[in-house]
């Protein structure tokens, strides 16, 4: 890793001759050169070239994320491209050239095919997007989720390692949940409530008082068998997906997996949906029939998950998003949330006091 201390300024032809060479994809020659078309934050959007003695049509447009320790939740998503990602036939991710992640310097990086000539990213409002849209985003999470139920690999210490305070969806520990509870408490609402001080009701405020006291009892009941859990990418919303500008010859990927984790599938379903803030009556006809596909979609690859299993666990990530919402700056998302637990009176579950699957 130390050739890339100082990334971007070492991003040298002879360093991605080395790491493509490496990780099997450049069996002769070499990179001539390599230009950071775009550079933000941690991505660099990279232009290469190649001798002409490279054969099978190398990739000219990558992208290069980087790492350092200031920002160590790239470790997370080194170690999914690394090691989880390969495990999957054809999934709908992003083509990987390297991964490395270095946990003693907490650095890694990530070098990825660049799709920005298929495959877009939806830009909010999303008025336009089409319900067969979501029906290539569900497939998508479906597909990877499917792969990954009850799966051995998603209960090894690596992947319950906590990304992070102020996270509702980690199904890690009692301890990690009850530890994100005393934040939403203590923390995340009392910041909020100063910041949102003209828009934040006071029956909002007691309305996430009661969700934070019981999310936590519902979330490890929920979770206590390990049954119907799965890696989750936990940062879903329509950002983080890459739509087809051809859907007829390529596929939806889902992408920044820096928050994956042992998780309640649909948890991924809930929070795109509901950051779209869409009205209710949208909201609502996209959760019937995307859920009910979903549901479809696991039956297929032999998951037993009841479509009555699939609507309890949507119902307990609504009631998740609320104080995973308090984590963010935006009220937007607050709001949304609060509508969505509203509509699908999950009220009624706080009352009930019991999670029943």
């Amino acid at each position: 890793m130390s050739e890339l201390k100082t990334a971007p300024a070492q991003i040298t032809p002879q360093w991605l001759t080395d790491t493509l060479r490496r990780n099997g994809h450049l069996s002769q020659g070499k990179v001539v050169s390599v230009d950071i078309k775009e550079a933000h934050k941690h991505h660099f959007a990279l232009a290469v070239t190649y001798s002409a003695d490279v054969p099978n049509s190398p990739p000219q447009d990558l992208i290069l994320k980087w790492y350092s320790g200031d920002y160590p939740y790239g470790l997370q998503e080194a170690l999914f491209f690394d090691q989880i990602a390969p495990a999957m036939s054809s999934p709908p991710l992003p083509t990987c050239y390297a991964a490395k992640a270095d946990w003693a310097n907490k650095q890694a990086y990530i070098l990825l095919e660049d799709l920005s000539a298929t495959h877009y990213v939806a830009q909010s409002p999303y008025d336009d997007l089409s319900m067969e849209i979501f029906e290539q985003v569900v497939d998508a999470y479906a597909e990877i989720h499917a792969y990954w139920w009850e799966h051995p690999r998603i209960n090894q210490r690596d992947i319950l390692r906590a990304v992070g305070v102020g996270i509702a969806h980690e199904a890690i520990s009692p301890e990690t949940i009850r530890h994100n509870q005393q934040y939403f408490g203590e923390t995340a609402l009392p910041k909020r409530i100063d910041q949102f001080a003209a828009q934040f009701s006071r029956e909002q405020q007691k309305l996430c008082q009661r969700v934070i006291a019981s999310w936590a009892d519902l979330f490890i009941h929920r979770i206590a068998s390990g049954k119907g859990l799965t890696l989750i990418q936990g940062d879903a919303q329509l950002g983080n997906v890459l739509l087809p500008r051809n859907p007829q010859r390529d596929r939806t990927i889902i992408i920044d997996w820096e928050g994956c984790i042992r998780g309640v599938g649909v948890w991924d379903l809930a929070r795109t949906l509901i950051q779209t803030e869409f009205s209710s009556p949208v909201r609502q006809k996209l959760e019937r029939a995307l859920l009910t596909r979903y549901q479809a979609r696991l039956a297929e690859q032999g998951i037993c998950y009841s479509i009555e299993d699939c609507y309890a666990d949507y119902r307990l990530s609504v009631i998740a998003n609320i104080p995973h919402a308090l984590s963010y700056e935006g009220y937007s998302y607050l709001e949304s949330a609060i509508r969505a637990f509203r509509d699908w009176n999950c009220e009624k579950l706080l009352d009930d006091d019991i999670y029943i699957t």
